[in-house]
């Protein structure tokens, strides 16, 4: 028989469970004012009625790592732009060898990299994933943490992601158009979502599908 080593003290908690009347009002906001269309797929509901708790301290160790790890992507990515010889000896596909080269300098604009964190059985934090080519879950990590923390009394949000997406891509014009790949419902919801944010701030914010844009001398 394999024997498992007990999992460490976890440093989060999951906190008590709304009451039903509490919840239905979170989650009716949600549907009605935040874009989350889908708070239930078949049998299963996709908004939790608990929040997780953790120290402030243990979310800034997580929040270090990421972008701890954010920079070593980035610096990956320019070194990739500079070096082509690379290219081969990493095995990278054709196609995206062809994309890089391409390339003549780093992208500047916004930029979003989700990193799945998850505490394993040795005490520590590991990730699975980066999600770095459609991020979603703006409005979860945004809007209902903030409506969650109305309801437990002494608990704070972590931040506003959706918010400091919204200010970073606001910077770059008053007219900006969000492209989701179609047929996808859980994309579409994830930049009307933003839309909203942008136009909070003045932004001319429009949802669009590949189809619907029209290039003119190399501009869309």
């Amino acid at each position: 028989m394999t024997t498992i080593a007990p999992l460490q003290t976890v440093p989060y908690q999951a906190g008590d469970a709304l009451a039903e009347r509490d919840f239905d009002a979170v989650r009716r906001e949600m549907v009605l004012d935040c874009c989350k269309w889908d708070p239930q797929v078949a049998d299963v509901a996709t908004l939790a009625r608990f929040p997780l708790l953790m120290p402030r301290s243990e979310w800034r160790c997580l929040a270090k790592y990421a972008e701890a790890l954010s920079r070593e992507a980035l610096a990956a990515e320019r070194e990739l732009i500079a070096r082509p010889e690379l290219h081969a000896q990493l095995g990278l596909p054709r196609k995206l060898r062809s994309a890089l080269w391409t390339v003549r300098s780093h992208s500047h604009v916004p930029r979003v990299m989700r990193f799945d964190f998850h505490f394993t059985r040795d005490g520590g934090w590991q990730i699975s994933e980066c999600n770095a080519d459609v991020p979603g879950g703006f409005s979860e990590a945004s809007s209902l943490t903030h409506l969650m923390s109305y309801c437990y009394s002494g608990t704070r949000t972590a931040g506003d992601p959706g918010g400091a997406w919204a200010d970073a891509v606001a910077s770059l014009g008053s007219h900006i158009a969000l492209i989701c790949a179609p047929g996808f419902m859980e994309d579409h919801q994830v930049i009307q979502y933003l839309a909203k944010r942008l136009r909070r701030r003045d932004v001319d914010a429009r949802c669009a599908q590949p189809a619907q844009l029209e290039w003119t001398n190399q501009r869309a």
